[in-house]
């Protein structure tokens, strides 16, 4: 996926065409579930315990 990291947790779109994974540093990783690709990263402050889409896949 071109990022080398320990992820945490994961989530999958409701749809299932995106996977969301969190790593320990904050990051979310948003992932294309059919082609893999690495779609975006996106950096928060503070600590992620869960992460969770609405029910038409949109977060």
């Amino acid at each position: 996926l071109g990022f080398e990291e320990r992820l945490g947790k994961f989530e999958l779109s409701p749809d299932g065409s995106l996977i969301v994974f969190i790593n320990r540093n904050g990051q979310l990783h948003f992932v294309s579930a059919k082609s893999k690709e690495l779609i975006d990263t996106t950096q928060i402050s503070g600590n992620i315990n869960s992460i969770t889409f609405r029910h038409d896949s949109e977060l």
